[in-house]
């Protein structure tokens, strides 16, 4: 599966979202391998030792009401969690190879509600700036690299969507 994501992100320009956003409202099931999620979401969860996938919902309805317990029923050693990030936990490594990928590979890039101050995602910008791509910024507030982005539109994004679009 490694091969066949690096081929398509090597091969195609089709567009890719990498996002910091664990609530999943981005997310869309025929565009899935389109979508990097860096920071996890919390439309899943895994065993912190097996990783086997589970529906959160479906986990808590059918195990954790019924057992009172996390343990994941695979393994029966692991805990269950949401699929996000929690504090000093690391970042997915292949999630973020593919997203650095991604943004080596685009013609543009549109960086959209995000400061540009959390690393290592900030470092999005930088690297299809060196790939000679376009940054095109859109944020309420300015960022620490609208002075390398091509264009910047500071304001509400459903505001700047309603003109954009």
């Amino acid at each position: 599966m490694h091969d066949f994501i690096d081929k398509f992100l090597l091969e195609s320009k089709k567009n890719t979202h990498i996002t910091q956003n664990i609530d999943g409202f981005h997310y869309s099931k025929r565009l899935s391998s389109q979508i990097f999620e860096l920071h996890g979401s919390v439309g899943s969860a895994h065993c912190l030792n097996c990783k086997t996938v589970y529906d959160p919902d479906f986990f808590f309805k059918n195990h954790v009401q019924s057992t009172g317990s996390c343990l994941c029923p695979n393994c029966k050693a692991g805990l269950v969690k949401v699929s996000t990030i929690s504090f000093g936990q690391k970042l997915d490594e292949e999630i973020l190879r593919k997203s650095f990928l991604a943004a080596s590979r685009c013609d543009v890039l549109i960086c959209m509600g995000t400061s540009l101050m959390v690393s290592p995602a900030n470092s999005i910008p930088k690297i299809s700036r060196k790939s000679n791509s376009k940054v095109v910024i859109l944020n309420k507030e300015a960022t620490p690299f609208d002075n390398e982005a091509d264009l910047v539109i500071n304001g509400d994004l459903e505001k700047i969507y309603e003109k954009i679009k």
